[in-house]
């Protein structure tokens, strides 16, 4: 009898420590914090929405939100890359899209040194007409995204190194161009996509 209570004392202490509840993470391997991708903290949603996005998800070697969605991964050689967007972006939860949405996140894993990035600088929200997606390029990767549906106006930003090589811009629209600005020391922090509006208007007049 006395067996079988130290037994059953020890299970309950071992099952109270694995277990994960409310916002909480289940801590079951040796992943740094890092590796916890977390939701906004001033985002406007109803009590019904914020329900949908509790709790996390594991995936890609990354603790996730459930307020994200993995919209695009991809690995190359040294980096591992992921696109995330807010799950009201997919279409099952656009009632519970916000009157300004979050940012898009762009997480860029180094695989050498397993350093871990997460930008919100880089990418549109999806509060406006725009497409986007990452792709690999022989040096790096490029950010794509395309605007507008009759007038159309794209964009590529070229990443290597940790670095904003160069900004593509081209349009189709009312005046059509197309542009390259190249950058020597534009680091990833340092860009804004609010440069892409910008360059956009003043070759537009």
């Amino acid at each position: 009898m006395r067996t079988m209570l130290i037994f059953l004392i020890f299970y309950f202490l071992f099952s109270c420590t694995t277990k994960s509840g409310g916002n909480t993470i289940k801590q079951d391997t040796q992943k740094p914090i890092s590796d916890t991708i977390l939701a906004p903290l001033n985002t406007k949603l109803s009590d019904s929405c914020k329900i949908i996005s509790q709790k996390y998800f594991y995936k890609y070697g990354f603790y996730i939100s459930k307020f994200y969605d993995v919209d695009q991964n991809i690995s190359k050689k040294d980096i591992s890359i992921l696109l995330l967007k807010p799950f009201y972006t997919k279409q099952d939860y656009l009632l519970c899209f916000p009157e300004k949405a979050d940012y898009n996140l762009l997480v860029i894993r180094d695989l050498n040194t397993k350093k871990v990035e997460i930008y919100n600088n880089l990418l549109f929200s999806d509060d406006r007409d725009v497409y986007q997606e990452i792709k690999p390029t022989k040096n790096g990767f490029k950010i794509s995204a395309e605007q507008g549906s009759s007038s159309k106006f794209y964009s590529d930003i070229f990443i290597s190194n940790s670095k904003v090589d160069s900004l593509k811009i081209e349009s189709w629209g009312f005046a059509q161009y197309k542009k390259t600005y190249k950058f020597k020391k534009m680091t990833l922090n340092s860009f804004n996509v609010s440069l892409i509006d910008s360059l956009q208007t003043a070759n537009s007049k």
